[in-house]
């Protein structure tokens, strides 16, 4: 089951995403995310949040179109998006994409590349796209597919230890990426298949797509 989450980075271009939206099992709108699916004429079937980012006049629009809204307080543990991501987890979703989640403010921005470790989404197959970039968590082991020339980096989140790769341009062969060096930013695909496998940490993920006529290929 697959679950689309659209997050509101107020800035973000989602256009790349599009298809994801209308082929989805379950569209999730985090508070003001909203607006996106709106601006590009598609209604969630759920909006989570505090509410505090949507205009009444869009939330009497989602009402007319019988969405399911789910209200929480202001005064939470949860951000809107994590609201979101274990809603998708409970209602069975084991793919999940984030949209809107990337730009906007800097806390934001971190925190919500950060809930790719949440512990509710072990054995999901959960990625945070941002344009032609996807972001993914490594626990152990990720085999993914890109072209030649495109960038991935491996971003440590804390000293990660034993880390090897296959089909990037600059090879890891069972070594360590602690955290604070940016040895890992800007390898690259040097063949369609890569891999990229750990013994111990939490390694961020971030591989550049190509994008065909304004969509992800």
């Amino acid at each position: 089951m697959l679950a689309v989450i659209l997050a509101d980075a107020p800035q973000a271009d989602i256009r790349s995403a599009l298809p994801l939206l209308s082929s989805t099992d379950l569209l999730i709108a985090a508070d003001g995310g909203a607006r996106h699916a709106l601006n590009h004429g598609v209604t969630p079937h759920v909006i989570i949040g505090d509410l505090d980012s949507i205009q009444p006049a869009m939330l009497e629009i989602m009402q007319a179109r019988k969405v399911e809204i789910l209200r929480f307080p202001a005064a939470k543990n949860e951000t809107d998006l994590e609201l979101a991501l274990l809603l998708a987890v409970e209602r069975g979703a084991d793919q999940i994409r984030i949209l809107a989640a990337l730009g906007g403010r800097p806390d934001m921005h971190m925190a919500n590349q950060l809930l790719l470790t949440h512990p509710a989404l072990i054995d999901r197959d959960v990625a945070l796209l941002d344009g032609a970039w996807e972001v993914r968590l490594i626990r152990q082991h990720l085999a993914f597919q890109g072209k030649a020339g495109l960038r991935v980096s491996l971003l440590p989140l804390g000293d990660v230890v034993g880390v090897c790769t296959e089909g990037l341009r600059y090879p890891l062969r069972d070594e360590d990426l602690p955290i604070g060096p940016a040895r890992g930013v800007s390898n690259e695909f040097s063949a369609p298949n890569a891999q990229v496998s750990i013994r111990s940490g939490l390694l961020l993920a971030m591989i550049e797509r190509e994008l065909q006529a304004g969509y992800l290929a």
